[in-house]
Formats: structure tokens, C-alpha cells, sequence
């Protein structure tokens, strides 16, 4: 096989061939790797073939940075939402619910969704039944099960909302039950 040598390495010719490609490809990443820009958060190509928006790195996401959204029933605070490496879609966002308010009606959707429990106390509704859950609770709803959640407590409840969507992940939107 024919290679080049340069001191204490070879490289086959093969690898030659396509390392401009390679080189191309990464750049990108490798200049958004090495940019101090905050935005680097969302600088590298996507993982889903025709979304424009860039692949999520790797961060650090201080609390204290998100930006709160005042909503008719609480805050809500966007973390992030974007292609990964191996998702077509990973959000996360945290919700804020006053005493005695939902989020939104009960709905379902063709995506896993998976919930964590930061304060308060949330009346869960899922499949048809009713249970009250407090801090630390987890909740995973598979695709297209309805689901619901209000605050039930006299305190503020917050809870943070995980969702993503594969290439496995069936088309469609929220619909309500």
C-alpha cells in the first residue's frame, strides 16, 4: 500500500483521498468548537438532513440565564430545542404553574415525553387516571397516550419537560383526547 511519510507517521493514501472531504465537513464544528461565541450552543451542522436549525453541543445551562416567560397560567423558560447528533428534535423547556392552573388542556402527541417534578404539587392525569406527585417525581408519557397535569398545591409548582422525536417518531401534532 502505497502511503506518505511524515516523522513517526504514515498515512495510507486511501485516507488521503478523503480527508478534504472530512476536513470540510468538520470545520464547522471544529471552528464552533474552538469559537468563545455563547452562541455556540446551536454552531454546529444538524442532524436531521433538510433542518436548517444547528446540531445541539455539549453546555453548561445556568438557571439563572434562562430567560423567563410570563404566561397566562405561570412562566415558562425555553432551554433548548434543536437537532443532536442522533435526534431529529431534543427540547426541554421548564413550566412554572400557579396555584390551581394547567399548563393546557389535556392532549396527546405521536412523542415520548418525559417530566420531572422541581416543586409543588401536580395532579397527574394519564391513560384515565388521577394521582397527585411531588418534588423529584418522574413522569414518562409514551406516544399518543392522553396526558395532563395541574398544580394542585397552594405554592408555585415548576417541573421541567423533556421531549424529542426520531426518525422513529410517527408525523403529528398535540391533539386534544
Amino acid at each position: 500500500m502505497s502511503s506518505l511519510t511524515f516523522p513517526r507517521l504514515q498515512v495510507p493514501r486511501a485516507v488521503l483521498a478523503w480527508l478534504p472531504a472530512f476536513l470540510v465537513f468538520i470545520q464547522p464544528a471544529v471552528a464552533a468548537e474552538s469559537a468563545p461565541d455563547p452562541a455556540r450552543a446551536q454552531a454546529v451542522v444538524s442532524a436531521a438532513p433538510h433542518d436548517p436549525r444547528p446540531r445541539l453541543l455539549s453546555q453548561i445551562l445556568p438557571w439563572d440565564e434562562l430567560v423567563v416567560k410570563a404566561t397566562a397560567n405561570g412562566q415558562r423558560r425555553d432551554v433548548f430545542n434543536a437537532p443532536t447528533a442522533t435526534l431529529l428534535e431534543l427540547e426541554c423547556h421548564v413550566t412554572t404553574l400557579l396555584p390551581g392552573k394547567a399548563a393546557h388542556a389535556p392532549h396527546r402527541h405521536p412523542w415520548e415525553e418525559i417530566i420531572i417534578i422541581k416543586e409543588g404539587t401536580i395532579e397527574v392525569q394519564l391513560n384515565g387516571q388521577v394521582q397527585r406527585v411531588g418534588p423529584g417525581s418522574v413522569l414518562f408519557y409514551a406516544p399518543n397516550d392522553p396526558h395532563g397535569l395541574r398544580n394542585v398545591g397552594d405554592t408555585v409548582a415548576s417541573y421541567h419537560v423533556l421531549t424529542w422525536k426520531s426518525r422513529d417518531t410517527q408525523p403529528g401534532k398535540s391533539t386534544q383526547p
